[in-house]
């Protein structure tokens, strides 16, 4: 998926999320109507800070699966 057809997904989700009729705005009810962002969002974090955490440590080439 291309950057400007990820960038419209999100326009679009978050314009659907926003039109929706709000009767409670507790965290809880945020957290639930923006879910579907965050939680990626947050997954996304955590895999970048686990890839790259201490990335330069070692002084040799070593063989990365991920690539």
């Amino acid at each position: 998926m291309s950057i400007p057809a990820l960038v419209k997904a999100v326009r679009v989700a978050l314009t659907y999320a926003l039109q929706k009729k709000k009767q409670d705005n507790s965290i809880l009810q945020l957290l639930d109507d923006y879910e579907f962002i965050i939680a990626p969002l947050i997954f996304t974090a955590l895999a970048f800070f686990t890839r790259m955490w201490k990335i330069g440590l070692s002084d040799i080439v070593t063989w990365d699966e991920a690539q």
